[in-house]
């Protein structure tokens, strides 16, 4: 994922640089280390040693490929690598250092792996170094014109092989006529989950539509023409492919619909015979139907009522909520072990318990997987392993042993633990990298079906004999891997998923013959197989384009997978006479397999996606050769070291601005470290009419436990009169400009819970460098102003696509302090005390209607240089809202005001473009605001009003999220008429 950092580290440079969020942990526990090669240099910490290398030898076999399909020439400077666990189940790359951050989990997926996820992120690196003419700003500004959609697409084609079966989601959309508009494709990393995973795949599609019809070269022309500054994005594609954009997508729509029109020639829309048991309504995922011992009760994951899940590479993968159902699907309720939160599950022996996998943190934050045990009769929970790295397990029949799947740094093991003695016992452990997933005990419980898998690589069916510590392959190869097994009620088949055929289907397999079957033959796919405790039906998850639905089907009444058979599913064809004959088979040769597999053909292979082989494997024997040589040059991998935390150049900015008298010029510059552990922002202007300078120069420090800043700082600000809206004066006429010089200390220290308190020092003079109207409110307060602070926030917000302007679950509070006092050199003295907040309530999840309480208390003691002010849509600092009245419409050292909102969708799906600024979803709500100001002594005289708001969510340039709020507001108990309002 390529991560554009330009919008914060500009905001950082001009106004300063803050600390790091509250909820990132700094890890000045983690001793930080770097080992190079000869174009990377790896950033890792102790125990992550093994990884670090395999990631940096992936690098080096990419490096060659990316700069020649890029045409990256002359670039120097070692690209910085940084293996890090915060950067859970993600990868990204930055354009200012060219710097790639990874997750070491994920370089052991089967889905992603250690080859194609470091070259994904490397492919951004080389379009951010293909499109660097010197200048970072301009740099910034050509990739900031390119569509994300491209941008993912380039790293997908130039970096990554696809298997057929991860298109899914592109084929179900083709076949359904629901492709994504333009627009879409352009917004959709704000449109949530399918949208999200569609523009993913469709950019890589498109991407090898352009390229492979009109040759890989055009890579390094494209780029060139983008670089050169002159030609926008439309116009580049123009020059370098001959054909507009438009005429593009529109050849690659008609390839698509033609491609999949014939592939699908012979398979099934729908399993004959098979039932809808848990459908999918609104776009939700439902998978992995399991069956208790005793048959009476369904457990699946959905993402129901889930805005935030992963669909990696058309893989629907954790972390999603466990529900549990009867068998036929009735009766579903949430088992209350974390919304979203649960990535792989299984049932006890005796059907009273789930186990099941979730993150975890440890005492330091370091997040990770482990396991955990729900009664589902007495309701509680109990953790079953500490710190194993455990993503997957099975509960051993007759037994209270769970085995398990153990991953650190990189290695797989796989494990046995007592339940009631925490014992753990290893059962199988490889001596290389392979990796283990979807654990299945035999209904004798000395077998362990499993799936091995190299990282990135197909996962193929193994048996783990665990009596005498034996692991054996059980089913041939597929070029995308098997997966999900479970046994039947005899222990002689085993039942599973496998997508040899190009698209995933259930197989079974005999165990002891060998012989295998497929039981399913559509190309909406069949996955994550449940066999029932009596052998009658099998339970799956199939596809829509958008969602999954669990399905069963009959079965062939508990016989073994030898004979017998899914009732009303004709046998299929063999995988080999699926694909259609006018695509040109795979070449298994050219790829590794393991047991000797014979070659399947591939059912998508020939237009616009399928097998591709990885970038080091497609060249000639000519290049190949020049290829290995280098590799070879540059694996002598250097010692590690400790990490020196060095500041460099990030940014260097010019800057126009305004003071009192006119305009200001000058520049502003902003420097860290790779690992970012400290920053340092300077700002400096100079007045040509004022003839004066101002700077604020900030520094961060994160290298501790808290992040600690300090800022040193003179320079105009814009002001407001304490005396706005009184007497109806508005804003423009109370706004002048102050002038603050001084120095201040902050620290923000992260707290278990979702909180952090910040705390800071001040010491500074505030004078005026105009005078402005103040009427009855007096002379403004000047003078040296010294203060104290601290803030305690706790945030508890449910992540939903919408949270921003409709959230619906949770909360958020502040309670702050400010004081200054003549005892610490100031020549104020007074004491401020707040306490914010805000609190969500769903009414409707599956409308997305909403309740929002807010509520904010203030008192001041003392000589305070600005009162509270009361009034206005908007609230900042010492302005608080109250929608219908004016800015500042009522002042004083005491506030109340609380108020209630009701929020529902009017259009969840604009999709309209006007210009850059592209319409996303228009919401409403209905509100009510009550509130107070007064001074100390006096009286509060409550005010209030009533009215609507329209919401309307946009983004700019398909990056920046934009929301205008238009709102109609009555002052109750008066005759005035509603008043209108507009913020964003």
């Amino acid at each position: 994922m390529a991560k554009f950092r330009a919008a914060s580290i500009l905001a950082a440079a001009t106004v300063g640089l803050t600390a790091a969020p509250a909820l990132a942990g700094n890890h000045p526990e983690r001793q930080w280390l770097v080992q190079e090669s000869a174009h990377f240099q790896m950033h890792f910490y102790p125990g992550l040693e093994q990884t670090a290398t395999r990631v940096l030898k992936a690098a080096e076999e990419a490096y060659p490929k990316l700069t020649q399909d890029f045409g990256v020439r002359g670039q120097t400077g070692k690209i910085p690598i940084i293996m890090d666990q915060d950067s859970f189940f993600n990868g990204e790359a930055e354009p200012l250092k060219d710097r790639i951050t990874l997750d070491p989990g994920l370089t052991t997926s089967s889905v992603v792996g250690t080859q194609r996820f470091v070259a994904h992120e490397l492919a951004h690196v080389m379009t951010f170094r293909a499109l660097n003419k010197g200048n970072t700003m301009a740099k910034l500004n050509s990739l900031g014109a390119l569509p994300t959609w491209f941008l993912e697409g380039i790293a997908q084609y130039t970096a990554e092989y696809w298997y057929p079966s991860l298109d899914r989601m592109l084929r179900l959309n083709t076949l359904e006529g629901s492709l994504l508009t333009t627009t879409e494709r352009t917004n959709f990393r704000m449109l949530g989950v399918h949208a999200g995973a569609a523009g993913y795949n469709e950019g890589y599609s498109l991407c090898r539509y352009m390229f492979d019809t009109h040759g890989r070269d055009k890579v390094a022309v494209l780029m060139a023409n983008l670089r050169d500054g002159k030609k926008s994005w439309e116009q580049a594609i123009e020059a370098t492919f001959g054909k507009t954009l438009t005429a593009i997508e529109a050849g690659w729509r008609q390839h698509l619909r033609d491609g999949y029109a014939k592939q699908i020639k012979g398979l099934q829309d729908k399993v004959p015979g098979a039932t809808s048991v848990v459908d999918s309504y609104q776009g939700e995922v439902n998978v992995q139907p399991k069956l208790a011992p005793d048959g009476k009760r369904l457990a699946y994951l959905t993402s129901r009522h889930q805005d935030s899940f992963l669909y990696l590479r058309g893989n629907v993968m954790g972390f999603l909520s466990l529900f549990v159902a009867e068998p036929d699907g009735k009766g579903a309720r949430m088992v209350p072990v974390g919304r979203g939160a649960v990535s792989s599950f299984g049932w006890s022996a005796d059907g009273r318990k789930l186990v099941y996998s979730r993150v975890v943190q440890d005492p330091a934050g370091n997040p990770g997987f482990d396991v955990f045990a729900y009664d589902v009769q007495a309701r509680t929970t109990a953790r079953v392993t500490e710190n194993e790295g455990a993503n997957a397990m099975a509960w051993r029949p007759g037994t209270q042993q769970v085995a398990y799947v153990s991953v650190k740094d990189g290695v797989s093991a796989i494990k046995l633990i007592d339940t009631r003695t925490k014992k753990v016992q290893t059962l199988y452990k490889p001596a290389g990298d392979e990796q283990y997933k979807d654990p299945a005990w035999s209904p004798d419980g000395r077998k362990l079906a499993l799936i091995a898998h190299a990282p990135g690589e197909a996962g193929r069916l193994v048996l783990l004999d665990v009596d005498h510590g034996k692991l054996k392959p059980i089913a041939r190869s597929a070029r995308g891997g098997d997966s999900t097994p479970c046994w039947t009620p005899d222990g002689q088949g085993v039942v599973y998923t496998s997508d040899r055929s190009g698209m995933t289907n259930l197989y079974a397999i005999d165990v002891a013959s060998g012989a295998e079957r497929q039981l399913t033959n559509t190309f909406r796919g069949a996955e994550t197989p449940s066999v029932a405790p009596d052998g009658s039906a099998i339970y799956f998850a199939t596809f829509k384009a958008k969602g999954s639905v669990i399905h069963r089907i009959p079965f062939g009444g508990g016989k073994s997978a030898g004979g017998g058979g899914a009732a009303g599913v004709a046998r299929p064809k063999a995988a080999r006479e699926i694909a259609d004959p006018d695509h040109e088979p795979l070449n298994e040769a050219r790829t590794p397999r393991s047991g000797g597999a014979a070659p399947v053909a591939e059912a998508l292979q020939g237009f616009s996606v399928g097998a591709e082989l990885p970038p080091t494997q497609a060249l000639s024997a000519g290049e190949g050769g020049a290829l290995e040589k280098a590799i070879e040059e540059s694996f002598s991998i250097k010692t590690a070291k400790p990490y020196a935390p060095k500041l460099t150049n990030d940014l260097l900015i010019p800057q126009m601005t305004s003071d009192e008298k006119g305009q200001q010029v000058g520049v502003a510059a902003v420097y860290s470290d790779i690992l970012e552990k400290h920053q340092l922002g300077v700002d400096v202007r100079y007045g040509i009419m004022s003839q004066r300078f101002s700077y604020n120069a900030q520094y961060v420090n994160r290298m501790f436990g808290s992040s600690w800043m300090v800022s040193l700082f003179d320079q105009p600000q814009i002001a407001l009169s304490p005396d706005v809206g009184l007497n109806g004066r508005p804003v423009v006429e109370s706004l002048y400009f102050q002038r603050m010089r001084g120095a201040s200390l902050g620290v923000q220290t992260p707290l278990p819970g979702g909180r952090s308190l910040t705390t800071g020092a001040q010491m500074g003079t505030l004078s005026t460098l105009m005078d402005p109207y103040v009427g009855s409110y007096g002379q403004l307060k000047q003078g040296q102003l010294n203060t104290l602070s601290a803030v305690l926030n706790e945030q508890n917000v449910k992540n939903t696509i919408d949270g921003d302007i409709n959230p619906s679950d949770g909360y958020r509070m502040a309670l702050g302090m400010t004081m200054s006092d003549r005892n610490i050199g100031s020549n104020f003295n007074f004491s401020q005390y707040v306490f914010q907040g805000e609190r969500y309530f769903a009414i409707n999840p599956d409308l997305r209607h909403n309740l929002t309480w807010r509520w904010n208390l203030g008192l001041i003691n003392g000589d305070a240089p600005q009162p509270f002010l009361l009034g206005g849509a908007n609230g900042s600092n010492s302005i608080f809202a109250l929608r219908g009245y004016a800015v500042g419409a009522f002042s004083g050292t005491r506030l109340a005001t609380t108020g209630v909102e009701y929020t529902l969708p009017l259009l969840t799906h604009i999709d309209k473009m006007f210009g850059p600024l592209y319409l996303d979803r228009l919401y409403v709500a209905a509100f009510t605001d009550v509130g107070s100001a007064w001074q100390d002594g006096a009286a509060s005289n409550p005010f209030a009003s009533a009215g609507g708001e329209i919401r309307l969510r946009t983004s700019v340039m398909g990056r920046q999220m934009l929301t205008f709020r238009i709102g109609l507001a009555k002052k109750l108990g008066s005759s005035d008429f509603p008043g209108f309002y507009l913020t964003f």
